[in-house]
């Protein structure tokens, strides 16, 4: 979600690019960052097709509310599933959104036909037909 369907350099230049974890709960919080405009074409499209969209991120459960919020209120509301990393998850990122794409295909029964993301770790681990890499200037994680 982040650097992917929505922006947060509103809140990274209020912070001079630096991380306050407490200000960064209330951004998300706050519900107030913008769409990326291709990916929300993209993401429209898919949509227009009957395509089914979920996203998943590194964002806490304890994220949901403000991220709900702030994915319907920039035109990404109608997605049919939407995972976040618990808050005591005891591994990776990527092994994260690995095993949740791992569930979507294998328990649920979709194929991915694309996977997009600012990060490699939303890339690595397989489970989809084709990655995207988008550019992410301001930090890279694994």
């Amino acid at each position: 979600i982040d650097e992917t369907a929505l922006s947060n350099m509103k809140h990274m230049r209020e912070m001079d690019f630096g991380y306050v974890p407490a200000l960064w709960d209330q951004w998300v919080a706050d519900a107030d960052g913008p769409a990326i405009a291709p990916v929300l074409e993209v993401y429209r499209a898919a949509r227009e097709r009957s395509v089914a969209v979920f996203f998943m991120t590194g964002r806490k459960t304890t994220d949901s509310p403000g991220t709900i919020k702030n994915l319907a209120a920039i035109g990404y509301g109608d997605y049919a599933g939407l995972d976040f990393k618990p808050n005591d998850y005891p591994d990776t990122t990527q092994s994260f959104k690995t095993a949740v794409r791992r569930r979507i295909t294998e328990e649920l029964g979709y194929t991915i036909i694309a996977n997009i993301g600012d990060q490699h770790s939303d890339l690595d681990g397989g489970h989809a037909e084709r990655t995207f890499k988008l550019p992410n200037p301001f930090y890279v994680t694994k």
